[in-house]
């Protein structure tokens, strides 16, 4: 298999500091995340025994707390199409048992929430240590155990977790925590979760309402799951014109446009996980060479023009494009119209899913059962010059970025520079 694609980035990021301007209003949240933290409801309500509140804009939002099942514990608020649309996703069985994994992945990273997360201190910015500290001191608190600490975070599609940005966000969780503890303290009372109306993956929920008085229960029936339609990019008519022109001799050719399952640093802001146009022409077992993409609302332009650029450049256009998702096919469907070039629809790859495969193992390889890193540089250290040169141009990279012998380093630094 040729691959000539870019290196991605997945150095690890150092966690900034959150906006000092929101941590009084972070700081409001601590005395009932401390008294949800003591009520531990998650050792009774499982994920998806949900419940919904009435937010403060008159939204409701599902909430469900994770803990029963693993060392993850927290208590998210899903709000708006794209929440709820990620709720029915956890309910949903997929479709192809061998794409499990890849479709979990995909919906974690889709995922628009908020959250309190209880964690260890090495999770939270040294700003948050100190206020959690001085509260905790001024409360007579002590943190012990394990996941002794918390912090508050926002979730955006495609982007790790991240600090509340704004009041609003805090507000929000404030509703879901009053929530949270309502129903612990009525479990804690003799009530049962039916009787509570906490059921397994109900169509109907019991709904919180923030009243002046205090608070109501209602139910509420959940919103149905909303599609999303994937408006067709827009091919700019100069390059139109240069695809129709080149001679359809490419052969087929197999794409998929899917997020990277690692996220890269942003310039500000939250990490992404970048999305990546795998390009194969499956005739000459050839990748094509693209750039990474940010998420934002023109991604699938993004995408074309890549695609576009790319065939261009590689100086043949196939007859036939095979694609096995939506995505995809909306951000190809309308240049392959246009172009006299035939879309496929799949459900399987003959050959671009061992090609992705390969990619992300070479991009990102597995620690289990792997070669240490200790491993890897005494194997190195024994190669000659000319075979260190023939390494793969990412592989390289990825041992520049590790602790190594200053001479190997030389060697490789050498070895890049001659490619």
């Amino acid at each position: 298999m040729n691959q000539k694609q870019d290196m991605i980035d997945t150095e690890e990021t150092m966690l900034p500091e959150p906006d000092a301007a929101l941590l009084p209003y972070m700081e409001k949240l601590y005395p009932l995340t401390f008294a949800l933290k003591q009520h531990k409801p998650w050792k009774t309500i499982y994920e998806y025994e949900t419940f919904a509140v009435r937010l403060p804009d008159g939204t409701p939002a599902c909430c469900l707390l994770t803990g029963m099942e693993g060392d993850f514990i927290s208590l998210s608020v899903y709000s708006g199409e794209t929440g709820w649309n990620n709720i029915h996703k956890f309910w949903e069985t997929p479709d192809e048992p061998d794409k499990t994994q890849e479709n979990y992945q995909e919906l974690m990273m889709s995922q628009s929430c908020l959250q309190v997360v209880f964690c260890c201190k090495d999770d939270l910015a040294a700003a948050e240590v100190e206020s959690l500290r001085r509260y905790a001191k001024e409360n007579g608190i002590t943190f012990r155990g394990k996941n002794a600490y918390f912090c508050f975070r926002s979730a955006k599609p495609y982007h790790a977790t991240w600090f509340l940005e704004n009041e609003t966000q805090a507000d929000i969780l404030e509703t879901a925590l009053h929530a949270a503890l309502d129903i612990a303290a009525q479990l804690e009372q003799g009530k049962t979760k039916q009787e509570l109306g906490l059921l397994p993956y109900s169509a109907v929920l019991p709904l919180y309402v923030p009243t002046a008085d205090g608070a109501v229960w209602e139910t509420l029936e959940i919103p149905e799951e909303t599609e999303v339609t994937l408006a067709e990019p827009h091919l700019d008519a100069a390059m139109q014109q240069k695809l129709r022109r080149m001679k359809k001799g490419g052969g087929k050719w197999e794409c998929q446009l899917f997020p990277f399952p690692d996220p890269v640093r942003a310039r500000e802001g939250a990490p992404f996980f970048p999305f990546l146009m795998l390009i194969l022409d499956t005739k000459r077992d050839q990748l094509l060479p693209q750039q990474p993409l940010q998420y934002n609302d023109t991604i699938l332009q993004q995408a074309l023009d890549g695609f576009v650029q790319a065939v261009i450049d590689y100086g043949r256009c196939p007859k036939s494009i095979a694609v096995c998702d939506k995505r995809t096919e909306a951000a190809l469907s309308g240049m392959c119209r246009s172009c006299g070039i035939l879309l496929l629809r799949t459900t399987r790859f003959a050959m671009l899913d061992e090609a992705k495969a390969s990619f992300l193992d070479d991009v990102n390889p597995k620690e289990e059962g792997g070669a240490t890193l200790e491993e890897v540089v005494a194997l190195l250290e024994q190669m000659p010059d000319g075979e260190l040169a023939n390494l793969p141009k990412e592989s390289i990279q990825m041992m520049l970025e590790e602790k190594i012998p200053e001479k190997l380093r030389k060697r490789l630094k050498t070895a890049l520079e001659a490619k």
